[in-house]
């Protein structure tokens, strides 16, 4: 002990190896600033939180686990993250930087007509008239004005001897059907053809064939779909129309 600066009192000890009891001389040193006393050689470790020893210079030192407190208690930590309030002059600043840097971004983000867009509706606010029964009414805005239809009465024949051939099949169908186009005519949005027009073949004269559909979750109620996609000769009234823009409210 001299030998290495250090100095305690000497007490005695119980250590049981193996099966045998020896009685050792033991010394407690008096303070840890006395480093060459713990320098290791070697090491006898046990279970996790159990006593270990070391082999040093002046022999083996005891290292004794200390427990304060008994039972199954643990430290946790805990981190609580919050977000913080937006400064809006801040915010107002990033993003004037924003469009200063990427000037397409001051743009406003709205769908504007097309040329034929503006160009459908210069001909409907044109031709848009009330007639005396308090019905509007339009001329159809053609894509072009000098258009010049095939005759395609042979196709609509198709599709009405068609239709008849269903009328013959379905009675109840049939009455609904024309049920229907009576209440069409009835209110002024469909006229009979006048008799002097019935041959007309100017290239003016588009027939339009129709067929009748019921409502999925009405079965009692028919609608009359106007075929204005059905084509002659590559040809049908739609593709001949200006479409229009879209006036329908996003969902």
């Amino acid at each position: 002990m001299r030998q290495i600066g250090a100095n305690g009192k000497k007490t005695q000890i119980t250590i049981n190896t193996m099966g045998n009891t020896q009685t050792l001389n033991t010394y407690a040193i008096n303070g840890l600033q006395v480093s060459n006393a713990f320098t290791p050689f070697d090491v006898a470790t046990g279970p996790s939180g159990s006593p270990h020893v070391k082999k040093a210079s002046q022999g083996w030192i005891l290292w004794i686990v200390i427990r304060e407190t008994q039972g199954n208690s643990f430290k946790v930590n805990r981190v609580h993250l919050q977000r913080e309030g937006i400064d809006e002059t801040q915010l107002d600043i990033l993003m004037k930087s924003i469009n200063f840097d990427f000037p397409e971004r001051i743009i406003e983000d709205k769908k504007e007509n097309s040329m034929e867009d503006n160009r459908f509706m210069r001909q409907v606010e044109k031709s848009i008239k009330l007639d005396e029964d308090g019905h509007y009414y339009i001329i159809l805005p053609f894509r072009n004005n000098e258009v010049c239809f095939q005759n395609n009465s042979e196709q609509c024949l198709q599709r009405l001897n068609s239709l008849k051939r269903k009328f013959f099949k379905n009675h109840r169908f049939e009455q609904d059907y024309l049920d229907l186009l009576n209440k069409i005519v009835e209110r002024g949005y469909a006229e009979p053809v006048p008799s002097d027009d019935l041959d007309r073949n100017d290239g003016k004269v588009w027939y339009l064939p129709h067929h009748g559909v019921y409502h999925p979750q009405r079965p009692e109620k028919i609608c009359v779909v106007f075929d204005c996609s059905a084509r002659n000769l590559c040809v049908s009234l739609n593709n001949t129309l200006l479409q229009g823009p879209n006036l329908a409210n996003n969902l």
